[in-house]
């Protein structure tokens, strides 16, 4: 590919530029699309390589050195590869190196890890396991083979290099710089220079076009991301890169930039080409937004059914008792508005008090955000989720049926869904489920300090500005709580929720494993020994209100979380986990630095806008006694 500089004619562009840009004689379409086919030869051309070393036993340093230009080579491609194929890259080129279960059978299938994650542990070992990294390099040399056989028909247009673009600066924040995928290396930083490069270069291809159409605004734009690149690469060093400067003065800046670049050139937009809902909204102009990722995605209400009525119905719904066989119960029993829609408890209690239910109350502040639901990840929706709470003997112990009668027994309630679903609607299961639906769906909020800070609206402390980089650094908090959620939603496509096996104990001693298998007991099809003990990974958004903390509540403070990682979890504290996907490695923070953890947390406090209890609940003329029943439950 020939790059050549430019002559800017403008005296003004020429003081802001300062130096002549690159630019490319071909389109953009013409030079990424080259760049792709070229970039996988190069790709492939490294694997081959590495195996035959793998092949020959070489030397440790030979292996390393093979090794790391693989991943160079990767890395120069990464946007383009991810984009073209998302699903072949995590099964078997780049995915984590954890083994998971083939989600195309009916069978209990487990698959080992393959790809460079997995394989970069196995060359950073002292003794390297032989026989599994040439059975590893095998894999990946014949899955990027495929790749490049189809990679010269394989064209990018404007629009899919945008958005991979922008999909790359999610995935350089989030997997990175954090060194989610460089888990034996300390080359997170170096690597994602690299990816960054790569996709400057892309945006270097529209310059001439940026130029025609908005010259003051090409300028700035491209030296922003030469600076990013430049940043990157003078703070090689993992555990004292400036994250937070990164987050702020580069990362979003970019992307906010790059929807510009896309709007002032009038290219088209992914929900104009495709009918099919999305998981992220490509208009979005920030990362840490609530625009960001499409909560439509994760429900069977489309967005043209979201209305503020079905939200207000949806709202009474929840904090309704009607809805539980005693009329003593609500949802607002375990999610309490003032406590994040967690209920303050280790677990709920259960119906009746006759005892507690299995698990600690999660927050509902951005719940619906998941592919998957509970702890355990046995639902698949969020109107599923409802069905779990309805029919359980220890939580509302009734059914639909019952509470379609009963709400049909309420003239305002009757005359309230007219109102909501039309005259002919009916009270029904799904019209509930859509009300109810409607209310979580609107207990999104992405308006912390944190948030406003990073979007550049705002300032926090530095003991937040420190917990923050140690979050998405040192602490490898960020590996499992992806940013933007800071959860196990994983970016950038958002399309899959994780599960983590910490070792949690059953009391802070840590005298014994919890019991609870956890996700190996949700779904019969997922009842394997590699996700025994293993939990979703939920936000760290909240977590200033949500104590007591993990699935079981056993920590009270997030002092006393920061500790347990700190510590290397349930492993570190002596327990039994063999299939523990936690570090087994202490951390090694200071007392300065988990202060600072807790202070970046607790500085992730924010809540919706509807997150209150009505002022009244509809009345029943038939029976008198439900008409004192309590907003929100009796306990």
């Amino acid at each position: 590919m020939k790059l050549k500089f430019v002559t800017l004619v403008s005296v003004t562009t020429l003081i802001l530029v300062g130096s002549a840009f690159q630019s490319v004689e071909e389109s953009p379409v013409e030079f990424v699309s080259q760049t792709y086919t070229d970039g996988i030869s190069s790709f492939a051309e490294s694997v081959s390589e590495f195996q035959e070393l793998a092949l020959e036993r070489s030397s440790n340093e030979e292996m390393i050195a093979s090794f790391e230009k693989m991943r160079t080579a990767y890395k120069e491609i990464e946007y383009l590869v991810f984009y073209a194929d998302a699903e072949l890259v995590l099964n078997f080129i780049n995915g984590a190196p954890l083994p998971h279960l083939e989600p195309k059978t009916s069978a209990v299938v487990v698959m080992e890890p393959q790809g460079l994650q997995r394989m970069e542990e196995l060359v950073y070992e002292r003794e390297i396991d032989w026989e599994i990294l040439i059975e590893k390099s095998r894999t990946l040399t014949s899955k990027v083979e495929l790749l490049e056989r189809f990679s010269i028909h394989h064209s990018f247009s404007e629009r899919e290099i945008l958005e991979a673009v922008r999909f790359e600066l999610i995935r350089v924040l989030s997997q990175g710089v954090t060194g989610f995928d460089t888990p034996a290396s300390d080359r997170a930083i170096l690597e994602s220079a690299i990816a960054l490069n790569a996709a400057k270069e892309a945006m270097y291809a529209f310059e001439s076009q940026l130029m025609t159409v908005d010259p003051t605004f090409a300028v700035s734009y491209l030296k922003l991301w030469e600076d990013a690149v430049t940043f990157l690469e003078s703070n090689p060093d993992f555990e004292t890169f400036d994250r937070a400067t990164f987050t702020v003065e580069f990362i979003e800046p970019l992307f906010q930039r790059t929807l510009k670049a896309q709007e002032i050139l009038y290219i088209e937009f992914k929900d104009e080409t495709s009918s099919t809902v999305q998981s992220i909204n490509y208009r979005s102009k920030h990362i840490f937004s609530e625009e960001l990722i499409n909560p439509f995605f994760y429900t069977m209400i489309r967005e043209g059914e979201y209305t503020e009525e079905k939200v207000e119905l949806g709202r009474a719904l929840f904090f309704d008792p009607i809805l539980s066989s005693s009329v003593e119960r609500s949802c607002a029993s375990c999610h309490r508005p003032d406590k994040a829609f967690t209920d303050g408890l280790a677990k709920s209690t259960a119906m009746g008090f006759d005892g507690t239910v299995d698990r600690n109350a999660p927050t509902l502040v951005n719940a619906v955000l998941s592919p998957r639901y509970f702890y355990d990840l046995r639902a698949h929706k969020l109107e599923e989720q409802f069905d779990h709470v309805i029919f359980n003997p220890k939580e509302f112990n009734t059914s639909y049926a019952d509470i379609v009668q009963r709400l049909g027994e309420s003239e305002e309630y009757r005359q309230w869904f007219e109102r909501v679903y039309g005259e002919n609607a009916r009270i029904n299961k799904r019209t509930v489920e859509t009300a109810l639906a409607s209310y979580i769906i609107s207990l999104r909020s992405f308006d912390s300090p944190v948030d406003k800070w990073l979007r550049g609206e705002g300032e926090v402390t530095e003991e937040v500005k420190r917990g923050y980089n140690l979050f998405m650094g040192k602490a490898v908090c960020g590996t499992c709580h992806f940013a933007p959620t800071f959860a196990g939603l994983v970016p950038p496509y958002f399309r899959d929720m994780e599960t983590e096996v910490l070792g949690v104990p059953v009391d802070t001693a840590a005298t014994a494993l919890d019991p609870d298998r956890g996700r190996a007991m949700g779904l019969l099809k997922e009842s394997s020994t590699i996700y025994d003990h293993s939990f979703k990974t939920l936000t760290v958004r909240n977590a200033e209100l949500t104590a007591p903390y993990m699935h079981n509540g056993v920590f009270e403070s997030l002092e006393e979380v920061v500790d347990f990682y700190n510590r290397g979890g349930g492993t570190g504290r002596g327990l039994d986990v063999p299939n523990q996907t936690l570090p087994f490695d202490e951390l090694k923070l200071s007392v300065e630095e988990s202060a600072d953890l807790v202070a970046f947390m607790r500085a992730l406090t924010s809540l919706p806008k509807t997150a209150h209890a009505p002022e009244k609940l509809p009345s029943f003329d038939g029976h008198p006694e439900w008409n004192d029943r309590a907003i929100g439950g009796e306990y």
